[in-house]
């Protein structure tokens, strides 16, 4: 494909990475499932939430300290590139973490150095994707293309559950064969789809051009060109960081917690036989993730708004900490999944009306380094959920603690709806970069 700018373009880079993402998501679900097998015993509840806190810190600590070096490494290289190497080394460490399932030799400190390890690879794979946007896509189109990755992140929280399942099934439904005896307990199988889906996006990057543009041949320092990037993020622009770092806190806590939520509190079916609990916690996540799949489709069909997208923003902050107080109240499984779709729908609208601003404010060359601080700073909250959710389930009542956040989200929402500041977030920020050079 040519290297001009065109949505079509989008649409083909679009569809091959997602079809990694949904991989990623299988692997995920596949090793919370063994987590759960390895800790079956209801006194292993602690062990469970310390394993679940240590698997996602352990890939969120990587992946945020690495974006400034990831930031800088973009905008000087081909970012195409970039991403086809991200995901052939993803698909050798999968490969890796596949030998080791088969060959009965994986633990704790292993997953998280494997997590770890795709963290890093992912940081340079999303600076690089993000920061790619304007290149390819026509400016009335950003919202659009913002929708349609959202609706691919989260349709693969949604299909990853449902093909894990599937897969950790289909050597029990086979028989035992010669090659199949590999993957008796299912979940090795599961992740060789995801070492295969790495491949697939690696591959299909030999078949998409990016339009040119000047690398930064500057020899400065990594802090230098940090710095750079601080530069133009301006006082609006840390308001809008402050929302998506809040967001970033919530939203993984909860994500997290589900597992203990469904084990511990939320009983009413699968305690009674009538579903598995692994049945249970694949419904609850898929039907959350298919409220981001509707929101973002949503905003693809919309376009998202016009003008005052920062309105995009704060009201569905305000309705996803009012959905999260009723979510944490809810004692029935299907009620609680029915919130949470339109929690996941409404965090949707919010994370791509937000990526949307970034990219319309932002010049081109720019984009690595501004887009690495960005993720750094909105994402440092995202560790914490990981420390917050293992004190949460080891100490104190899940539900409860799911109320206070919601209460949190809410409130800090109707501040920001009356702060002048954070509503001028499009109007000022390249201005004031050209006024400080």
């Amino acid at each position: 494909m040519k290297g001009e700018k065109s949505f079509k373009k989008f649409i083909f880079l679009w569809g091959t990475q997602s079809i990694s993402e949904i991989g990623s998501a299988v692997t995920l679900f596949s090793l919370i499932i063994w987590l759960t097998q390895h800790f079956n015993d209801p006194s292993e509840k602690h062990d469970l939430a310390f394993s679940l806190a240590a698997i996602n810190i352990s890939f969120a600590l990587v992946y945020i300290l690495l974006q400034p070096y990831a930031g800088v490494v973009v905008d000087k290289y081909n970012r195409r590139s970039i991403m086809m190497m991200s995901n052939y080394v993803s698909s050798l460490l999968t490969i890796g973490l596949l030998i080791l399932l088969t060959s009965g030799q994986v633990n704790i400190l292993l997953l998280v150095i494997y997590n770890s390890s795709i963290a890093a690879c992912r940081a340079f794979h999303m600076s690089a994707f993000s920061s790619s946007f304007s290149l390819i896509v026509p400016e009335k189109h950003l919202s659009r293309a913002n929708g349609m990755t959202q609706a691919s992140f989260n349709s693969s929280e949604v299909l990853g559950p449902i093909l894990a399942s599937f897969l950790i099934a289909v050597p029990g439904l086979l028989g035992a064969t010669k090659y199949l005896d590999l993957f008796s307990d299912g979940i090795p199988f599961a992740i060789l789809v995801d070492a295969i889906s790495f491949l697939i996006g690696a591959f299909a990057l030999h078949f998409i051009s990016f339009p040119y543009l000047k690398p930064n041949t500057a020899k400065t320092s990594l802090i230098k060109n940090f710095r750079e990037g601080i530069k133009f993020i301006n006082k609006p622009l840390y308001l809008l960081l402050s929302i998506i770092a809040l967001s970033n806190l919530i939203i993984p806590t909860l994500i997290t917690l589900q597992p203990l939520l469904v084990k511990y509190h939320l009983t009413d079916v699968w305690s009674k036989g009538e579903l598995s609990y692994d049945s249970v916690l694949a419904t609850l996540n898929s039907i959350n993730a298919l409220g981001g799949v509707v929101g973002g489709i949503v905003v693809t069909l919309w376009g998202g708004m016009r003008s005052k997208k920062i309105y995009g923003v704060v009201f569905p902050m305000i309705v996803v900490g009012v959905l999260q107080i009723f979510y944490g109240l809810s004692p029935f499984l299907y009620l609680t999944a029915a919130i949470g779709f339109l929690i996941f729908f409404a965090d949707t609208i919010l994370a791509t009306h937000s990526h949307t601003i970034w990219q319309t404010v932002t010049p081109d060359h720019l984009q690595g380094r501004v887009f690495a601080v960005r993720r750094m700073l909105a994402q440092v909250t995202w560790p914490l959920s990981g420390f917050l959710a293992g004190w949460i389930g080891g100490v104190f009542n899940i539900s409860h603690a799911i109320v206070c956040m919601g209460v949190l989200s809410a409130v800090v929402g109707l501040i920001y709806l009356g702060n002048k500041t954070l509503l001028s977030v499009e109007d000022t920020p390249i201005t004031d970069y050209i006024k400080a050079n």
